[in-house]
C-alpha cells in the first residue's frame, strides 16, 4: 500500500498544483518496470507494456496512464521517460552510491568494491540461461 500512497497519490498532488499554477512542461520519472516480463527483448518504446511484476512497476504503469489522461484535456506538455537501472550519485558525494543494506544497483556494489569495502563481487557469465542470452 506504501507504493500506492507514495507513487500514486503524491503524484496526484503535484499534477494538481502544476495544473493550477499552469506549468508549461512536466517530466515524469517512470521506470523499465512497466514493461513487466516484456516479449521481446530488447525492448523499444513500441514494446507492449505487460502486467507489472510488483506492485512498484504497477504504480509507474497506473502514473504513466493518469499522465496520458490528463495530457488531453491539459495544455501542459508531458514526457515520460523510463530509467533502466539508474545509479550515479551527487556530484558533493552527500547523496548516491553509498545506499543503506544490500547493495542491489552495480555501479554502487562496484564502487564499494574498489574501495575495498566488499570482500569480492559475483559477476555472472554466459553459463545462465537467459531470455536475452546473457
Amino acid at each position: 500500500m506504501l507504493y500506492f500512497q507514495n507513487n500514486l497519490v503524491s503524484q496526484i498532488n503535484i499534477l494538481r498544483c502544476s495544473e493550477e499554477f499552469r506549468i508549461k512542461n512536466f517530466v515524469f520519472s517512470s521506470s523499465c518496470s512497466v514493461y513487466g516480463n516484456a516479449k521481446e527483448i530488447p525492448v523499444t518504446e513500441e514494446t507492449v507494456l505487460e502486467k507489472a511484476e510488483s506492485p512498484y512497476g504497477r504504480t509507474k504503469q497506473i502514473g504513466e496512464d493518469i499522465i496520458r489522461d490528463l495530457a488531453i484535456a491539459s495544455s501542459s506538455n508531458f514526457i515520460l521517460l523510463r530509467y533502466f537501472n539508474p545509479a550515479g550519485a551527487h556530484p558533493s558525494a552527500i547523496i548516491g552510491e553509498i545506499p543503506y543494506g544490500r547493495l542491489i544497483n552495480p555501479v554502487p556494489a562496484i564502487t564499494q568494491f574498489a574501495k575495498g569495502k566488499l570482500p569480492g563481487l559475483k559477476v555472472f557469465g554466459t553459463d545462465y540461461d537467459t531470455r536475452d542470452g546473457s
